[in-house]
């Protein structure tokens, strides 16, 4: 099992499209909750931090039971929402880089 931080610099005006894609995607949890389940993603939250109009950052939280498995199934996968969310990455996110885990505890995992 593996927990991941990620935080993405968004590009310039791209504010409503993440709007978009986080009403999309709570609109369409049980698609999204399928895709999770067949990456072997247990936990994956997203936050928005606005520094100002021009820069924002995406931050992404997952933990993920089998870290390979996932990324095999987030490369061929063919499911809609996925496709989706595949164009809304090339559409809004800049730099994108990892952050250092100090710490992850859950009572549940």
């Amino acid at each position: 099992m593996r927990t991941t931080c990620v935080k993405i610099k968004l590009k310039p005006n791209s504010l409503d499209k993440v709007e978009e894609w986080s009403k999309t995607l709570n609109e369409r949890r049980e698609e999204v909750i399928e895709t999770l389940v067949n990456e072997t993603v247990l936990f994956e939250s997203s936050f928005l931090d606005v520094i100002s109009e021009d820069e924002a950052y995406l931050i992404g939280v997952m933990v993920i039971d089998d870290i390979e498995k996932c990324k095999n199934v987030v490369k061929h996968s063919t499911k809609s929402i996925d496709k989706y969310h595949k164009n809304f990455k090339k559409e809004t996110w800049g730099e994108m880089k990892t952050l250092k885990t100090l710490g992850s505890f859950s009572t549940k995992f």
